[in-house]
């Protein structure tokens, strides 16, 4: 009895021995962390894992176009208007990170402003001198239901605005002005596009009301679309494959966390990067290739360390059921599979610069 009991014991101990699942915690992290400096030399910064692992084979690219496929340095081309108008935009602006906020309120310093509202997607309003003031899209005035002044009308028929983004001045119910800013677009922005849709479905998902110049680039194009109905169309694309969204701004940051996998690119704000996956801070167009490269030789280490962990249970298991193994052999197996998984997760992900 005592000779089958430390028998069975020698068995069980053999079994757990060998049946160690060792590739599956280990792939990821060892992949990553020794070829993290090497990443970061890259200016791609992976804040997810999870992100990368589940992703899958990214076919539909989202991106914003402000601060992506654009340089985010606004600047202002036009404004309909006297000093008036200036003054207050640049004070409700003086508040406000975005891009187009930033360039108006350099436009002057003398008045301030109080009780700040932003309308995500649409523009803010704020008190100046006791006058509730409103500075953003026409969308934004539409749902305060403000009247646009008849003269600013004429004045903005006779402007060609056709890349030019036009934020309304208005107060007391109406709009008195607007002011013209242009965006510059990154010179590689079509090649960008181009490479994409080799083997990507593209689309153009921006808060702007109009884009002309960039319906003939892109498979798709939704514009004056709103943060949480750029989520909602992610969340509709996401049943035709897997979806991937760049982005930089606080109103990019719902569609970076509800795709398969968020990227935060350029200058993006604190709720961009903490919605995102893998960060690329300031970088070209270029590193988003970077990042897809990383992320497919990372799935292709994960599949290829659960392929020889599956391989090496089917054989082993066996061999230790029937008793061929014992303790030592078990151990020697079990170091010989734990090495090949941390050589194979440790290669090089990105070739030398």
């Amino acid at each position: 009895i005592i000779y089958h009991l430390v028998t069975a014991v020698i068995l069980a101990i053999i079994i757990i021995v060998v049946a160690v699942p060792e590739g599956l915690p280990m792939m990821i992290a060892v992949v990553l962390s020794l070829n993290m400096r090497k990443l970061l030399r890259a200016n791609v910064l992976v804040r997810k894992l999870l992100g990368i692992e589940t992703s899958g084979s990214l076919n539909i690219l989202f991106s914003d176009k402000t601060g992506t496929l654009t340089t985010a340095q606004m600047g202002v081309e036009n404004i309909i208007g006297d000093d008036e108008i200036i003054e207050y935009a640049a004070a409700v602006e003086r508040f406000s990170s975005h891009p187009i906020a930033e360039s108006i309120s350099k436009l002057d310093s003398h008045r301030t402003a109080s009780d700040f509202v932003v309308h995500p997607g649409k523009g803010a309003e704020a008190t100046v001198d006791e006058r509730r003031v409103a500075v953003g899209s026409k969308s934004l005035f539409a749902l305060l239901n403000w009247k646009v002044d008849a003269q600013v009308e004429l004045a903005l028929s006779k402007l060609n605005c056709a890349e030019e983004v036009i934020s309304y001045v208005g107060w007391d119910g109406s709009i008195f002005g607007a002011i013209i800013t242009r965006d510059q677009r990154r010179p590689e922005w079509k090649q960008f596009v181009n490479q994409l849709q080799q083997d990507k479905h593209v689309v153009l998902l921006t808060g702007a009301e109009h884009q002309s110049g960039y319906e003939d680039q892109v498979d798709e194009l939704y514009v004056g679309v709103p943060p949480e109905a750029k989520a909602a169309v992610i969340r509709q694309f996401k049943s035709s494959g897997s979806v991937v969204m760049i982005g930089d701004g606080n109103n990019d940051a719902p569609a970076i966390a509800e795709a398969d996998l968020g990227i935060a690119f350029g200058v993006p704000t604190s709720l961009a990067a903490e919605a995102a996956d893998v960060v690329i801070p300031r970088g070209s167009l270029d590193q988003v290739f970077i990042a897809f490269e990383l992320i497919e030789i990372t799935r292709r280490r994960i599949r290829q360390n659960i392929g020889w962990a599956f391989l090496y249970n089917a054989f082993a298991i066996p061999l230790a059921l029937s008793g061929l193994l014992n303790p030592l052999l078990a151990a020697l197996a079990m170091a010989t599979s734990s090495f090949l998984v941390v050589w194979n997760s440790s290669r090089k992900i990105l070739k030398p610069d």
